[in-house]
C-alpha cells in the first residue's frame, strides 16, 4: 500500500449554509487518480466510490458527527475510532457524536465489514490524516474570520484561541461564518507526536455505553421501512398437531 497523503485521503468537500462534511475513501490503494481526479473532473465517483462526502465528518452548530464504517459488534471499536478521531481533530469525546455509517453516507454494505481485529490498524493512519486535515481546513478559515495568521491559532476543546489574547472561535462559528466555496489546503497535516497524545491509548466511556443502557440503541432488528410487511412462523399448538 502507498503512503497516504491528503490528497489520496480527502476525496471531496460538501457545504451548505452552517454545514460542512469532509469524506475520504476507504479503498486507500485505489489512489487518487482511480477516485478522487475522477470525481473533481466529472463531479462523481465510480459504481464502489462513495456519492456523498459525508463518510467521515459532518460539522454543523450541533457539533461534531462522525461516520464509522465499521460494524460495533461489541468490542469497542467505534469507541477506539472515535479517539483516533477526536485526538487529531482537538475535540472532546463529548463533542464527537458517533455514527454508524450505512448505504447512503459511505460505500456500499460489503465494504462495511469488521473482522480479524483489523479495523484499528487499518484505519489508524488514514483516519489520523482526515481528521487532521478537517482540522486544519477549519484552521484557516478562523484564521481569516479573525484576521489573524493561522500560526498564531491553537486548536483544543472544538475551539481556536489566539495566542496572548483571550480571543476564541468555535468550530461551529467558523463553519457558521464562512462564505464562499471552502478551500482545501495544500499543505500536508502535521500530525500530533505521540508524546502529545491526550485520548489515544487512554481508558475512556463506550461511546456506545449509555444508548444500550437505556435500550435506545438500534439494531438489525429495528429497521423499518415504507410498507414494510412483517412474517411469523406459524408453530402447531401441541406436538403432532397439524
Amino acid at each position: 500500500m502507498k503512503p497516504v497523503t491528503r490528497r489520496r485521503v480527502l476525496i471531496g468537500l460538501g457545504s451548505g449554509a452552517g454545514l460542512l462534511v469532509v469524506g475520504m475513501p476507504l479503498a486507500l490503494n485505489a489512489g487518487r487518480p482511480a477516485i478522487v481526479n475522477y470525481i473533481e473532473e466529472n463531479g462523481t465517483g465510480p459504481q464502489d466510490a462513495p456519492r456523498n462526502p459525508d463518510l467521515w465528518f459532518e460539522v454543523t452548530p450541533a457539533g461534531v458527527t462522525f461516520f464509522v464504517p465499521k460494524i460495533e459488534m461489541g468490542q469497542g471499536i467505534h469507541t477506539a475510532l472515535a479517539q483516533i478521531a477526536a485526538e487529531e481533530l482537538e475535540v472532546t469525546p463529548e463533542q464527537l457524536t458517533v455514527r454508524q455509517a450505512d448505504t447512503a453516507r459511505g460505500y456500499a454494505g460489503g465494504t462495511m465489514f469488521t473482522f480479524g481485529s483489523t479495523s484499528v490498524k487499518a484505519l489508524y493512519r488514514p483516519l489520523r490524516e482526515a481528521a487532521a486535515t478537517l482540522r486544519e481546513l477549519l484552521r484557516e478559515e478562523a484564521a481569516r474570520q479573525l484576521g489573524v495568521p493561522a500560526a498564531r491559532l491553537t486548536a483544543a476543546g472544538g475551539s481556536f484561541f489566539v495566542a496572548g489574547s483571550r480571543e476564541r472561535i468555535g468550530y461551529a462559528q467558523v463553519v457558521a461564518g464562512k462564505q464562499g466555496e471552502w478551500v482545501i489546503p495544500e499543505a500536508a497535516p502535521t500530525l500530533k507526536a505521540r508524546r502529545d497524545f491526550k485520548r489515544i491509548g487512554r481508558a475512556m466511556p463506550r461511546t456506545d455505553f449509555r444508548d444500550k443502557v437505556l435500550g435506545t440503541a438500534t439494531y438489525g432488528y429495528d429497521a423499518r421501512l415504507p410498507g414494510m410487511l412483517f412474517g411469523a412462523v406459524a408453530r402447531p399448538p401441541r406436538f403432532g398437531a397439524r
